[in-house]
């Protein structure tokens, strides 16, 4: 049956977009693709290795251990760095995911082993809150633990946690994984993936070591406290307030970069301890508790070293992590991506469209393309970050920056309250709010250059909540009685003066628009949240404020007011210039 004809001009139907659920289907069909690839039939060693490390020293891992470490999945992390580009401000920082895996290893064995003598001495019951069987499957859980990480770290991160596949998991009200990472989210899809699962059960057959997937991803993801409370003090070693994940790369990331940093680990490890927590003996600041639970506890002259890790996050978010000159690399970064994939660009061969893609990248990959891409902008923006010309900083926030009409008649007290306030509002914009203020900032400065090389950057606070809920132990090991960390350390208030004093956002751009730039983030960011910027904004980019803006000319005679008069011709830009010609003749 012939088909019948359109009339001429009519559109054709657009397909609908496909919906988060569909994305997140086919993210986990990538992921399986990618699993399949990266975790290959075990190759075992001969015996048990010893491996050398900078930080912590020696360590010997089992042969199971080295099959997994072998794997093309974890091999990959020796092309990433830890901690992204801040090596382009701290040239020594160029430690990598594959030595920090190490030292998770480490440290989650360290902690884990002090229980076991612990409570073998105290003997009964408690004898079965670790042991060394369960240790086997939490070491295994620790070289995993970061196994999904894409290029430079958490600042690829960053960009991929926004699309709405990852979102279908992470979101609010979104269930097992509310709270969770986005690279917890791909950790969980490639190892509870099938082919990772028939990874483990030929690593199982041989250890005699038992690897459920199930368990090894909810170990990683924090889920285990919530679906076996019982366990939750296992969770706790990988996944924590002081878990090992933080412990190596606070004292790792201080290493390389010289800061100087200090946390008495082996207090913390000998004042650790594993208690049940019930409706009777709950903390009256913690939360109600629907059943029984087991958590890890920090004995009451344990709270010196706990501080310190509270110290010590602080000073490496201010100094390393929040640095300008890394955000403004985060930024340049995400750039690229945004560009690819609103473009359909392919980066390193490879077109983004699922979070996925980025399991696929490495940095040295990434690096290459400023030769590599055929896209002449893509080559510019990544030979920008190799040749380090990074974008500048055109405004920056800060507590001190700006100042809200009618604040000079409100007490001391509720102009600091109300500052906050637009702090904790500019640090919780989503992605996309981000960047139509970012669109708006460069129309308003005249469309210099492109679009996505104006960034605002509004980086979260220090991570607290889960240290301040940290149970102290007051009683004995025998006779427990609990109180929360924060009825012993201000940390709430501690996080608000780190917020009050130290946080910085920033407005980024090229070095030769940033006079546009900083006028146009003045007038567009003063009209949206109805601040003034002091000089203190200016100053802490070593910018001199703006001057006045000039009084608009009169009009013409005879002219009305809108009419701009034209440029004269003597001065017109021709539409095509000579380059252009000479170009259009090699072509033809």
């Amino acid at each position: 049956m012939p088909k019948e004809s359109k009339p001429k001009g009519t559109p054709e139907p657009k397909l609908a977009a496909p919906s988060a659920s569909d994305l997140a289907a086919k993210l986990v069909a990538a992921v399986e693709q990618f699993a399949d690839r990266h975790a290959l039939a075990p190759l075992f060693p001969r015996a048990a290795k010893v491996i050398h490390d900078g930080v912590w020293g020696t360590q010997r891992l089992y042969e199971n251990e080295v099959a997994v470490l072998d794997t093309p999945l974890l091999q990959r992390l020796r092309r990433i760095h830890q901690t992204g580009f801040t090596y382009l401000t701290y040239p020594s920082v160029t430690h990598i995911r594959f030595d920090h895996t190490l030292g998770v290893l480490y440290q989650t064995d360290r902690l884990a082993r002090v229980l076991l003598d612990k409570y073998e001495e105290v003997g009964g019951p408690s004898k079965d809150l670790v042991t060394r069987e369960t240790i086997r499957r939490l070491r295994v859980a620790a070289l995993l633990h970061d196994c999904s990480h894409g290029p430079f770290s958490h600042t690829s991160e960053e960009f991929y946690s926004t699309l709405p596949e990852i979102q279908e998991y992470t979101g609010a009200h979104k269930g097992d994984f509310e709270g969770s990472s986005a690279s917890e989210v791909l950790a969980h899809l490639i190892i509870t993936s099938e082919p990772f699962k028939r990874f483990l059960n030929k690593l199982e057959e041989s250890s005699n070591v038992p690897l459920d997937a199930g368990w090894i991803s909810k170990l990683i993801t924090g889920q285990l406290t919530r679906s076996e409370p019982l366990s939750g003090h296992l969770a706790q070693m990988l996944n924590g307030p002081f878990d090992g994940d933080k412990l190596d790369y606070i004292f790792r990331d201080g290493h390389y970069s010289g800061l100087p940093l200090g946390v008495d680990l082996d207090r913390l490890w000998l004042k650790t301890e594993i208690h049940t927590i019930s409706a009777e003996n709950v903390p009256k600041k913690a939360p109600a508790l629907k059943e029984p639970m087991r958590r890890l506890v920090m004995a009451r002259a344990g709270i010196n070293s706990l501080e310190q890790i509270v110290s010590a996050r602080m000073s490496l978010t201010a100094s390393l992590y929040h640095h300008h000159k890394i955000r403004a690399c985060d930024c340049m970064l995400k750039g690229i991506f945004l560009f690819c994939m609103e473009n359909q660009i392919p980066l390193c061969n490879r077109r983004i469209e699922t979070a996925a893609d980025f399991l696929y990248f490495t940095d040295d990959a990434i690096l290459n393309e400023a030769e590599r891409n055929n896209d002449a902008y893509v080559r510019e923006m990544v030979s920008n970050l190799v040749e380090r010309r990074l974008l500048k900083r055109a405004i920056v926030f800060s507590m001190n920056s700006f100042e809200r009409p009618g604040s000079e008649a409100e007490t001391e007290e509720e102009k600091q309250s109300k500052d906050l306030n637009l702090v904790y509002e500019l640090t919780g914009l989503r992605f996309d709010e981000q960047r139509e203020l970012a669109k708006a900032i460069w129309e308003g400065a005249g469309k210099p250059g492109r679009k996505e090389e104006v960034w605002l950057d509004f980086p979260r606070g220090v991570k607290s909540k889960d240290l301040a809920a940290t149970f102290v132990n007051v009683g004995s090991l025998d006779n427990p009685a609990f109180l929360t960390l924060e009825e012993f350390i201000p940390i709430e208030q501690w996080t608000k003066q780190y917020l009050q004093q130290k946080w910085r956002g920033h407005v980024f751009c090229k070095a030769e628009y940033v006079q546009k730039i900083s006028r146009a983030a003045a007038d567009v960011l003063g009209e949206k949240y109805k601040i003034k910027f002091t000089p203190f904004a200016w100053m802490l980019a070593n910018l001199d404020p703006p001057s006045p803006r000039p009084p608009a000319p009169p009009p013409a005679p005879g002219a009305a007011p809108s009419e701009v008069p034209e440029t004269p011709p003597s001065t017109r830009v021709p539409r095509s210039t000579g380059r252009q010609k000479s170009k259009s003749k090699r072509r033809s």
